[in-house]
This record gives structure tokens, sequence and C-alpha cells, in this order.
């Protein structure tokens, strides 16, 4: 449960924590491709993706047991 909170409030505060901003990268600042595509949020996307397949197949195996 504690882990659950830290992660929520990371996600939360995550775009202070970065400084977000626009104005960097080669792309539109609002966009999908901008997300995907740029180093620095194709890093936090992949992350954010691994850890919420993490957590879902961690939950469908605790329910079959």
């Amino acid at each position: 449960m504690k882990i659950t909170l830290a992660i929520i409030l990371t996600l939360a505060f995550l775009p202070l924590i970065v400084l977000a901003h626009e104005g960097h990268g080669s792309t539109e600042g609002y966009t999908l491709t901008h997300y995907i595509f740029e180093p620095l949020h194709a890093l936090i996307t992949i992350l954010v993706s691994v850890l919420a397949i993490f957590i879902f197949m961690r939950r469908t195996r605790r329910a079959r047991e």
C-alpha cells in the first residue's frame, strides 16, 4: 500500500520534478509524436509502460491464486 501511494505521488508530481516546459526537441510540444520520439519523454514513456505491465501481470497472477 505504501509503495502504491509513493508511485501515485511520484507520477502526480512528475511534471514538476522534470521541470516540464515547451520549447525543446524537434517536434511540436503537445503532440503524441513528441512524447513517443523525443528521447527524454520516450524513456519516461517506456519506464511507465513497463511498470504498468508489471503491476497488471502481478495483479492477474494474484487473482488466479
